[in-house]
Order: C-alpha cells, then structure tokens, then sequence
C-alpha cells in the first residue's frame, strides 16, 4: 500500500512541475521601451518582459538603478539596441554576474545585428566631433524595414533558450515582419504629393525615418553631435530655413525645447518635438511609426 501512495505522489509531483513548464515565461529584459513592445509581439503570452529605461527617457543617458541589476540577474533573456547607444548598461550587465546574458551568452541579443547603419565613422572617432557613435547612427528602429531585422535578431534569441515553441515564435514573427511593409506602405502614402519635404532636425535622431520616407535633412540644431550651437551656427541655419523654404523643425521629446524653439520662432517655422519610442498613449510599434508619419507629413503641408 505505501509503494502504490508513493508511486502515486511521484506521479502527482510530475504532472505538477510538468504544469509549472507549461506555463513558466521566458524572462526578458530589454533596454527601451520599443525594444520591449517588439519582444512582445514575438514572444506573445510566453515571455514576460521589462524594459529598464522608460518611454519618455533619453536612451542615450539612463540613470543606472540597483533595481536594474536584480531584474537581469534573473533575466534568460537581455535584449540591447547596440551600436554603442547604451554604454550605461555595460557595467550593470557585469554586475549582474549572469552568464547568459553577457556578451556571447544564449540570452544577449544585440537586436542591430545584420543592420546596416548609417553615418559610420572613417578614421580616427573623438570627442571634438561630439558624441559620435563608432559604430555609425544608433537610432535604427525608426526604420520599420529596419524592425523586421530587429523581430529577427529577437526571434532567434527566444528560439535559443525555448526551443520548444519555435513555430509559436515563427508565426508571430512572420505576421510582425508582414505588418512593417504593411506600415512602410501605409506611410509612405501620408508624403505622397507634398513637394517640399525638407527639414531641419535638432539632433541626428531621424535620418533612419527620413532616408526611407524621401525626407531631406538640410541641417541640425547641433552644429555636432551633443554640441551646444553657436549664435553664428542659429543665424546659419535660421537663413538655410529661409533660403530653402523649410516649414518644420524635429526634435525628440527628451530633449529641452532652448535652441530649437527659438529658431522655430525666429523664422515661423512649426517646432515639432515628437516622441521616438513605444509608451504613454502609443501603445505598440505600429502606432509609432504611424503617428510619426501623421505629425510629420501634416507638418510639411
């Protein structure tokens, strides 16, 4: 009687941890908000997933939180722009002393493996060309045929460490890549018939958004990367405003209005700052780079 109890509480105890695999998440941790919504859409209801900055945060500058280390010490996966825009989390990874998601690890995704970046360096980089990036322009994910590599590199990694739902992952993440031509197209009809799209921009946040929607940057606020601008360079650029008949200046929100604002007020130009990652009221990627297209191309009418 005690060898059937026994084989019995054996048998309950594997249909038990059985029943906890079945519904256990993979643990993700992502750096910024957008990097989160995309895992999101690929993971679905089998990932449960942290972003450490917030929405509304320059992802360039985050304040490194003790919080940040505990969740990545926990973390299967760790999901990182890269291209050298968060040198914040470096020391925060090695803190955490988890082996999976150190560089090399089956849980680090640096999700701007296989883009093509733009504005890479030739040559010696230092600080009297401003904050640039070695790597070229960290900003990609405003490109959303720039996100289906992104969805890729994150797919792949979800696939490493839970292999077992391999075609749950592949299914979202065809559907993800068929929904980024379905906004590039969308998009892209918003500019249709505006002549003049040519803007000035007060960092080089947008050239990702640009480039693929046919809008020309003709100059920047910053006279070089995290360079405060002169009197001389505003005068410089109030006259390319003039001269080129510019209707908008562009800006992320994270930034403070100063310079821009005044430029904008100088030449009656539309001072636009808008937001560049997922959060508040824009609920998911899609209605990101939506929105970004409604505010611009109603900005250049």
């Amino acid at each position: 009687m005690k060898k059937i109890s026994f084989l019995i509480l054996i048998t309950i105890l594997s249909i038990l941890m059985l029943s906890l695999n079945a519904f256990s998440k993979v643990d993700v941790v992502t750096t910024f908000t957008t990097l989160k919504s995309i895992t999101e859409d690929i993971g679905g209801d089998k990932v449960s997933v942290t972003s450490l900055a917030r929405w509304n945060e320059d992802p360039h500058f985050v304040e490194a939180r003790p919080s940040f280390i505990l969740k990545l010490r926990s973390a299967d996966l760790l999901v990182i722009n890269g291209a050298d825009l968060e040198s914040w989390s470096k020391s925060l990874i090695e803190n955490s002393r988890n082996n999976k998601i150190m560089p090399g690890g089956t849980g680090y995704i640096d999700a701007s493996s296989g883009v093509y970046l733009l504005e890479k360096p030739y040559g010696r980089v230092d600080r009297s060309q401003g904050d640039v990036h070695p790597f070229g322009n960290p900003h990609y994910w405003l490109d959303p045929q720039n996100a289906k590599i992104i969805a890729q590199n994150i797919y792949n990694g979800l696939v490493r460490v839970d292999s077992s739902n391999r075609s749950y992952y592949l299914n979202r993440l065809q559907y993800f890549k068929r929904r980024c031509d379905a906004i590039t197209n969308i998009v892209r009809r918003m500019f249709t018939g505006i002549s003049n799209k040519k803007i000035i921009a007060y960092h080089k946040t947008w050239i990702y958004f640009t480039r693929r929607f046919g809008i020309s940057e003709m100059g920047y606020i910053e006279p070089k990367p995290g360079v405060s601008p002169s009197v001389t360079h505003l005068y410089r650029i109030m006259n390319i405003i003039r001269s080129e008949k510019i209707k908008i200046i562009l800006q992320a929100h994270y930034y403070a209005a100063g310079s821009a604002l005044k430029v904008s007020q100088n030449t009656k130009t539309r001072f636009l700052r808008l937001q560049t990652n997922v959060g508040g009221n824009i609920s998911n990627y899609f209605l990101l780079i939506y929105y970004l297209g409604q505010q611009i191309s109603q900005g250049l009418k």
